[in-house]
């Protein structure tokens, strides 16, 4: 069968941006780019199931190309609502979602507007770094990065990207640095040891005497253990790729290539990150889009971030998130709770312990929604 696609123009705010989504018959995958003009600020994936009849592929390929549409519409929707409240916690969730969703400079805005507002210029300083590394602004991004080392030292992905961004402008040895600041800093981190492999392959290439580093013999065989190591530590990665790039490492000579092969698995691992919905899409989706009231979506929630839980149980910050979640499953208890003995008593208005129990119950719930907004934040 051949590849099929479609193409929309979506205007949000003041922008007009392209939708074009492709199926892929060779590997069973849709496959979405977000242009702003000639640029592609973000892709989206989803894999159909070998099951899926191949009558079927237009409409599966039609359903995920409206859903991304409509994913779209809703973030801008949100954005204009959070705006409009001028919450600053808000605010800082809209500007991590507008940078996973590729609206980096959207998300600078919101960075920003933060900074300006509270009088707290080292507020959003790991958040501005991020955004202009996504942008290719390195030297900015190294600004803000170090800027945050002072704020908060103990945070491995903050070492991680600073070790990413130094790795792109040649610094090697301040990119080891800290690169092992977040392997001290969390000993699982696979995706440390991973770019710790590509950091040493690189050196080898660019600087290969260089003296405070050890011989490319050496590096050789420390980014073969380290590749390893990550492999060893999560599930995520392409075996079978990876054991391609593992046989390039008995050549020197194929270095080059082992670097593309270890680049094009990281990019799918980004990928794929994006595709999971995070805390700062939650909050706002219950704050301004009524996730307080759709049971369903809190349900996907819940069940995505216990698959996550299942690949990587040592982060906690996916057990933070699932606690969360589960709170916003409870609201919805409360809410059906009440609701019932509301009925109760429109049934039965001389039901007096009904009438206590709603009088309660309600007053607990004013209580409840107050700690569920503060722990959401």
């Amino acid at each position: 069968m051949q590849n099929i696609g479609l193409n929309s123009n979506l205007k949000l705010g003041e922008k007009t941006f392209h939708i074009q989504t492709s199926f892929h018959a060779d590997t069973l995958k849709i496959s979405t780019g977000i242009f702003d003009g000639g640029t592609v600020i973000d892709q989206r994936e989803r894999s159909l199931d070998t099951d899926v009849p191949p009558v079927q592929y237009g409409q599966e390929l039609k359903v995920f190309h409206e859903y991304i549409i409509s994913d779209l519409e809703m973030l801008f929707a949100i954005a204009e609502r959070a705006e409009a409240s001028d919450h600053i916690p808000s605010r800082k969730s809209l500007g991590t979602l507008y940078l996973k969703k590729g609206f980096v400079d959207h998300a600078i805005d919101q960075f920003q507007y933060i900074r300006e507002h509270t009088k707290r210029e080292q507020h959003c300083n790991f958040e501005l770094g991020q955004c202009f590394h996504e942008k290719g602004d390195y030297e900015k991004a190294l600004e803000y990065l170090q800027a945050a080392v002072i704020d908060t030292n103990q945070y491995a992905d903050l070492h991680l990207i600073l070790a990413d961004t130094y790795r792109t402008l040649k610094s090697y040895k301040f990119s080891i640095n800290h690169i092992e600041k977040a392997i001290n800093i969390n000993e699982q981190y696979h995706e440390a040891y991973f770019l710790y492999a590509l950091i040493l392959l690189e050196s080898i290439i660019e600087v290969p005497h260089y003296s405070r580093m050890s011989s490319p013999e050496n590096r050789l065989k420390q980014a073969l253990d380290f590749l390893n190591k990550a492999i060893s530590l999560s599930p995520r990665y392409d075996h079978h790729l990876l054991e391609s790039v593992l046989e390039l490492f008995n050549d020197s000579e194929n270095i080059e290539q082992a670097i593309s092969l270890m680049e094009r698995e990281r990019n799918k691992q980004r990928l794929w990150k994006k595709q999971q919905i995070d805390d700062s899409e939650f909050y706002l989706k219950f704050m301004f889009a009524g996730l307080d009231q759709d049971e369903q979506g809190v349900d996907h929630y819940i069940h995505s971030i216990e698959k996550m839980i299942q690949d990587h149980p040592e982060y906690a910050d996916l057990h933070f998130s699932l606690g969360k979640a589960y709170l916003v499953k409870t609201w919805h208890f409360l809410t059906k709770s009440s609701n019932a003995i509301q009925n109760a008593v429109e049934q039965n208005p001389e039901y007096i312990k009904a009438q206590k129990t709603l009088r309660l119950l309600e007053n607990d719930k004013k209580g409840f929604l107050n700690l569920l907004k503060t722990v959401l934040e």
